[in-house]
């Protein structure tokens, strides 16, 4: 009622890890991944890592991003709410 709904975003969605690290690569996005998976593509400079947090939690997930500028300002607002997430998890009861 006089008011224009914003225009929903497209969002990319993956049902592989192989597919969701290759957006990642191609500056789609940013990825959490396993560093066994993704070593390689860190030492190529295909991936660099979007945040500078490494959690231990007997698993390992690294959150990517394309090499080549600053994240945007979405991706900054998605690193620092997986952050936050992960750090309370670890000290909840």
């Amino acid at each position: 009622r006089g008011v224009t709904p914003p225009r929903a975003r497209p969002v990319l969605t993956a049902n592989s890890y192989t597919l969701l690290v290759n957006a990642a690569c191609d500056g789609q996005g940013i990825a959490i991944g396993w560093r066994h998976l993704i070593d390689r593509h860190l030492e190529r400079g295909w991936l660099v890592r979007a945040a500078d947090i490494k959690i231990e939690t007997g698993r390992h997930f690294y959150a990517m991003a394309r090499e080549g500028g600053p994240l945007s300002a979405e991706n900054s607002r998605i690193m620092a709410w997986v952050e936050k997430e992960f750090r309370d998890s670890l000290i909840a009861p």
